[in-house]
């Protein structure tokens, strides 16, 4: 690997740089590097996707893939290949692409082991393409785990799609921007998960039965869904169609509460108004919501009379 194609994290400038990594990262690098995917939204730059499987699946953040209708990714060959969102689960973040032609583009899945279990202490390396333009190497940043908080129970669960791997929670000591998504483990398992920090975060917690974005409750619904749909959108403060048609949704009775982390800009819990309803199918159904309205799919008016008789 040459100082060409690589870069790292550098914790004295605290900032990424090209070079060469330490041998440990360096490995990392190549071993993951032919399953990384840089991703685009609406013809810019918005992060990376890690090929999962052989049957075109690639995984990322939900709140990425959500900032525009127009995915495509860009794979280690250079080759640009159009993806849409065929997964999403709303508390995870996470979001599974599928993209036709990817298995003759050359990437290949990362190995995933769903019966890996991480310690204290390992080594954990962040990969990604953070400066993934054209021309932009891909990086690595070195940590390790400072503590396993949960586990998704393989995410076999009602509130989530059938997802090929498992996820769990860390608290990390990893420089990749402000997160931490894609990290594997020191015996180069890819280990698909949520790093995040667990003090300080501040929540807004908003309450949907407001109307008229006019209260705080309503105030702070629509910072969420924002947050999710057009985070890095060039103009943060407009409301595309999609996004007011979710609004109206949002806004009305019988809906749902958000928990809505500010800081890391994700939905902790999403709450039924109504007792008689579970959680389950509050978070399934607003991931029902998000992904229609995303994909342009699903006729609002219908959907508002589905959702108020859940």
């Amino acid at each position: 690997m040459t100082q060409a194609d690589s870069c790292f994290y550098n914790p004295e400038k605290r900032d990424y740089e090209r070079g060469t990594p330490s041998d440990a990262s360096a490995a990392m690098l190549a071993e993951l590097q032919p399953s990384l995917l840089a991703l685009s939204v609406n013809d810019f730059h918005a992060g990376s996707a890690v090929v999962i499987d052989d049957q075109e699946h690639a995984a990322t953040d939900m709140h990425v893939a959500l900032i525009g209708r127009q995915l495509q990714v860009r794979t280690p060959s250079g080759r640009m290949l159009d993806a849409r969102i065929e997964k999403l689960d709303v508390i995870k973040d996470l979001a599974i692409l599928k993209v036709p032609g990817l298995n003759e583009s050359g990437a290949r899945p990362a190995r995933l082991d769903l019966n890996v279990v991480s310690r204290e202490q390992e080594k954990a390396f962040a990969v990604g393409a953070p400066w993934a333009a054209a021309g932009r190497p891909v990086c690595v940043s070195e940590g390790s785990i400072q503590g396993v908080k949960s586990s998704a129970d393989g995410m076999r669960s009602q509130t989530s799609p059938d997802w090929p791997f498992t996820l769990f929670d860390f608290s990390v000591d990893l420089h990749f921007g402000k997160d931490a998504e894609r990290f594997v483990s020191q015996n180069k398992q890819a280990l698909i998960g949520r790093a995040r920090e667990w003090d300080s975060m501040p929540r807004i917690v908003s309450d949907a039965v407001a109307t008229n974005g006019v209260s705080g409750g309503a105030l702070a619904t629509q910072y969420g869904v924002e947050g999710i749909v057009q985070m890095g959108s060039p103009k943060a403060g407009s409301r595309s169609a999609p996004i007011r048609e979710f609004l109206d949704l949002a806004e009305k009775p019988s809906r749902f509460t958000f928990q809505y982390d500010v800081a890391t800009r994700r939905l902790q819990s999403v709450q039924p108004v109504n007792p008689l309803d579970s959680t389950a199918a509050a978070e399934a159904r607003l991931a029902e919501i998000i992904l229609s309205r995303n994909q342009g799919v699903v006729d609002a008016s219908a959907s508002e009379e589905e959702s108020g008789s859940r």
